[in-house]
């Protein structure tokens, strides 16, 4: 009898597989930070293919290049931070500091002075 979830390949092909079925929306989070978005239309040992929502062709996506699934979104309670889900805003008293007043170079290294002559 297999585990109802494991941490290995067999979980996320399970998960693929209820999204394939369900024909659900999904959006795919891969590793070079890019999210898609859109439907499941075929899944082999190694690769998937999604059609965005927007008609382009579809896309070939490496499993290995996932790092993580979402099913589809739901109405209601659940907040959202931005189109691919990244940090909630910060509170408003976690500003950063107001930039400073000195005449310090951009570049945080002290100006080059020109050298002096000691003749005479």
């Amino acid at each position: 009898m297999r585990p109802r979830t494991s941490g290995g390949r067999d979980f996320q092909e399970d998960l693929l597989r209820q999204l394939l079925e369900a024909k659900q929306v999904t959006t795919i989070y891969l590793r070079n930070r890019m999210s898609l978005r859109g439907r499941l239309l075929h899944l082999d040992p190694y690769v998937l293919l999604l059609e965005p929502l927007d008609g382009t062709p579809p896309s070939m996506i490496y499993k290995s290049a996932i790092v993580s699934i979402s099913g589809p979104r739901r109405g209601g309670g659940r907040r959202s931070f931005g189109r691919s889900g990244g940090y909630p805003p910060r509170p408003e008293g976690d500003r950063r500091p107001p930039p400073r007043d000195d005449p310090a170079p951009a570049s945080g290294r002290p100006k080059a002075t020109e050298p002096t002559s000691s003749q005479g």
